[in-house]
């Protein structure tokens, strides 16, 4: 499998020489935008059997389901808890449970009107948030100033900074432009598009470095690859909460980038 499935294969490795290793309470004092479907994902592996056994499942869990428990019956109690870990799915329910949650905590929750990257990057943008705890790589894309990934139970975990993207990419801070950036990782492939045969991110820096036309869709094969993709971000919607409005992700990043 080339294409991780949240967000582009081995991005935060590329990022390595962007990253460092820190601690939440780096931010003490400020705020915290988090997506909080990965932890969602996460906790649901915690008491994945009690939620499997209530749960409307479609027919690929209804099958894990089934070997999970022939498994257990069989007295493979390890694998068949394995299994039913891809038994289940994290469900509107369950996400409203969460949120319930957090308000008695009087921790603010935003339900994103078209999907969290575009949301928690626009929050971090305008200074909302100071920082975004994800494990999803899109964000970068996004044009988030600070993102912690890989959070353990003691806050510890890497954070990748806007400012020092420049050095994943072995150029002075001048030379950086993000969208350059954006294509070398459209080229290299994402979630839910197919990746071009053999490009990996280094390879798809080196094509992009070699092309002097800002035009990406000029370049072949690069055009119907990074358009979709291009097209799938700036049709985003991200709500305004102080104006209580929806805003467009293209014409915002048009006016910061």
């Amino acid at each position: 499998e080339l294409i991780n499935k949240n967000g582009y294969y081995r991005l935060l490795p590329f990022l390595e020489k962007s990253s460092k290793r820190t601690n939440i309470q780096e931010f003490s004092g400020g705020t915290v935008a988090i997506d909080s479907y990965c932890w969602l994902h996460k906790g649901v592996f915690s008491c994945a059997e009690k939620l499997m056994m209530g749960q409307t499942t479609d027919a690929s869990r209804n099958m894990n389901r089934r070997k999970a428990m022939e498994l257990i019956q069989m007295g493979q109690v390890a694998e068949g808890k394995n299994l039913l870990k891809r038994a289940i799915d994290v469900t509107h329910e369950i996400a409203l449970e969460l949120i319930k949650r957090c308000q008695k905590e009087n921790v603010d929750c935003i339900v994103a009107p078209y999907e969290a990257d575009a949301q928690l990057a626009y929050l971090n943008i305008i200074g909302i948030a100071d920082v975004v705890i994800t494990e999803d790589s899109d964000l970068t894309l996004f044009g988030c100033k600070r993102i912690l990934f890989k959070m353990d139970f003691n806050g510890n975990g890497v954070l990748i900074e806007q400012d020092r993207l420049h050095l994943a990419m072995n150029v002075h801070s001048e030379q950086f432009h993000m969208d350059k950036f954006r294509h070398i990782c459209i080229l290299s492939g994402c979630d839910y598009l197919p990746s071009l045969p053999g490009i990996g991110l280094r390879k798809a820096q080196k094509f992009i470095d070699k092309n002097t036309d800002d035009n990406i869709h000029k370049i072949s094969p690069a055009n119907s690859v990074t358009g979709k993709k291009q097209l799938r971000q700036s049709k985003q919607l991200t709500s305004v909460p102080r104006q209580q409005s929806l805003l467009s992700m293209y014409g915002f990043h048009k006016r910061y980038y």
